[in-house]
């Protein structure tokens, strides 16, 4: 039986590592140059996005119509979490609320997988207009369930804090956005 000679051994990893590493290096480009699909935006076309964004939130705020796309719960007790799939729609004199709850009942309150989520008719609308600390927008509203008072400072960009009370729930709150598409 004839063993192979170190030389040889040596020329066949060499082999190896030499295609291995050209596949390596074609695979990076590939992923540098096709991957990211991100292109960097000039400062007058950022400055026209946030122009554009700013605009449809005031629109939208001034027609008493718009939706803010829920990202965080901030429970008054708990560590804050992310949320999917949860929003508020103001809509003229209505208001439609879908935002999960985590908190303390002070009484029999809502059924804790139900959260926030209702629809029904807004009792007083408050909007403060735009200041320097965002545009502060208060949202009465009474369910079956409860009174709700709803605090929300909208900036220009759309971010949205929301500061939820009533009376048989400890408060909590919410960051989302202004949904401009």
């Amino acid at each position: 039986m004839r063993h192979p000679n170190f030389l040889s051994i040596i020329h066949y990893i060499c082999a190896t590592m030499k295609h291995f590493t050209i596949l390596s290096i074609m695979a990076l480009a590939l992923i540098l140059f096709t991957g990211c699909g991100v292109t960097k935006q000039t400062p007058e076309e950022k400055r026209a996005e946030e122009e554009r964004v700013a605009r449809v939130v005031k629109d939208n705020l001034d027609k008493r119509s718009y939706k803010i796309d829920v990202n965080y719960m901030i429970p008054t007790r708990w560590a804050a979490s992310e949320v999917r799939g949860y929003y508020i729609i103001v809509d003229s004199t209505v208001i439609k609320s879908k935002l999960p709850y985590a908190g303390i009942a002070h009484s029999v309150a809502i059924e804790q997988s139900k959260g926030l989520t209702f629809t029904d008719n807004i009792l007083e609308y408050h909007d403060s207009g735009r200041t320097a600390n965002g545009r502060h927008i208060s949202i009465t509203v009474k369910t079956n369930e409860d009174l709700y008072d709803y605090k929300l400072i909208v900036f220009d960009d759309g971010i949205v804090d929301i500061h939820v009370h009533c009376r048989k729930l400890s408060g909590i709150s919410y960051r989302g956005e202004v949904n401009t598409r």
